[in-house]
């Protein structure tokens, strides 16, 4: 079963043009030498694109969830995604983690998908139960996946 092929497809190209005119302005100051501050935003931009690749994953969960009684699926493979759609677009990308057993009556808080390690700087990007996407650094995560395993 694919879920919004159509919007998958917007999503994506829009997260590569963001990247690419994130990537072409880089903030040249005196103190940063060009090359750095064309790495620095090379990683906002793979940071900016692996949040909004999370975006279009909890819309595909939310999907299945609308079609399944409220509950998120057992893995994500139930979606049928590419693997590309299912890991961090960054150069150290890695696959996210999913956090299964949930519904969308779940508290709103809980992560649902997270990257393991820190891949932008000192945080790992993190899906929410409720759709929105954020950072948290890895002993924040730790305790945010504590509670969510708590109210199960």
């Amino acid at each position: 079963m694919r879920i919004h092929r159509r919007l998958r497809g917007g999503v994506v190209g829009l997260s590569l043009a963001l990247a690419a005119a994130l990537a072409a302005l880089p903030a040249c100051d005196r103190d940063t030498g060009y090359v750095e501050a064309t790495l620095k935003a090379k990683d906002r931009a793979e940071k900016v694109v692996c949040q909004t690749q999370l975006r279009a994953l909890g819309m595909h969960l939310s999907q299945y969830a609308m079609m399944h009684e409220a509950k998120f699926p057992p893995s994500l493979a139930e979606l049928q995604l590419s693997p590309d759609e299912l890991r961090c677009p960054g150069r150290k990308g890695q696959p996210y983690v999913y956090v299964p057993g949930q519904g969308t009556a779940s508290p709103p808080g809980n992560v649902l998908v997270y990257e393991a390690e820190p891949v932008h700087g000192e945080t790992c990007n993190v899906l929410f139960v409720d759709g929105s996407v954020g950072e948290l650094t890895p002993a924040a995560l730790a305790d945010a996946l504590a509670q969510a395993k708590a109210s199960d």
